[in-house]
């Protein structure tokens, strides 16, 4: 009993070193567990360019002989040195440049500015806009507007127009005097300048027009009358034909213009005459635009 007690021992020694080593965690296959996740890998960019190593340095023997360096130079004052300056930022992704742009322009004087204009009314329905009217011709004086005139009247069936006569030939053709020549004087009749124009000062002020009256709603025109229609239609008589005169008449020429010898001196008109101060006129009235027909007047 004494020796299977000694054989036995060494086999229980065995089994509990390997049950040990199993139950205790290994350094290699170790799995650790934390309370919060890894903190994530740090990536640079540009990614690190990685070089091969530098080639072995090269002994020298004898070593060589170096010659002292030169003193070093005094600087008086001495230099002033700065703190580095900060690191650059790099931005992803890297910033486009664009050429400069041009110069401005400077202008002289410079450009006076003005108060911005007050805020522009809002109508609403908004306004419809056309294409603006071609300019407008200015007359001086200006016309005087009648009302418009009475509708054309249509006839059915439209009248029937005999042709005109045959234009008269004449043979042989008539013979036509010339004019008479164009008298030139001699020595040439001298006329006097017009008198200088007259300056005032200080200069007239003109009031300014009256604002244009504004309609709110736009008025309504009412269309002109139905044209009026006459069956059966009027006939109309053609012209007597033109009386024809054969052989054809011959008119005299009219007389020579009489001739003066000297000629004959103007004299210049009176100056005109200047008031002071000068008169102020009143602006002319305010031209309306219609987009159709005017009212009629009544």
């Amino acid at each position: 009993m004494g020796k299977m007690g000694s054989s036995m021992a060494p086999l229980l020694f065995t089994a509990f070193v390997a049950l040990l080593s199993l139950s205790l965690p290994s350094t290699t296959n170790a799995n650790y567990f934390y309370a919060s996740p890894p903190p994530p890998k740090k990536v640079d960019y540009p990614p690190p360019v990685y070089h091969s190593p530098p080639p072995p340095k090269k002994v020298y023997y004898p070593p060589p002989v170096y010659s002292p360096p030169p003193p070093k130079k005094v600087y008086y004052p001495p230099p002033v040195y700065h703190s580095p300056p900060p690191p650059k930022k790099v931005y992803y992704p890297p910033p486009v440049y664009h050429s400069p742009p041009p110069p401005k322009k400077v202008y002289y004087p410079p450009p006076v500015y003005h108060s911005p204009p007050p805020p522009k009314k809002v109508y609403y329905p908004p306004p419809v806009y056309h294409s603006p009217p071609p300019p407008k011709k200015v007359y001086y004086p200006p016309p005087v507007y009648h009302s418009p005139p009475p509708p054309k009247k249509v006839y059915y069936p439209p009248p029937v127009y005999s042709p005109p006569p045959p234009k008269k030939v004449y043979y042989p053709p008539p013979v036509y005097s010339p004019p008479p020549p164009k008298k030139v004087y001699y020595p040439p009749p001298v006329y006097s300048p017009p008198p200088p124009k007259k300056v005032y000062y200080p200069p007239p002020v003109y009031s300014p027009p009256p604002p244009k009256k504004v309609y709110y709603p736009p008025p309504v025109y009412s269309p002109p009358p139905p044209k009026k229609v006459y069956y059966p239609p009027p006939v109309y008589s053609h012209p007597p034909p033109k009386k024809v005169y054969y052989p054809p008449p011959v008119y005299s020429p009219p007389p020579p213009k009489k001739v003066y010898y000297p000629p004959p001196v103007y004299s210049p008109p009176p100056p005109k005459k200047v008031y002071y101060p000068p008169p102020v006129h009143s602006p002319p009235p305010p031209v309306y635009y219609y987009s159709s027909p005017p009212p009629p007047h009544y």
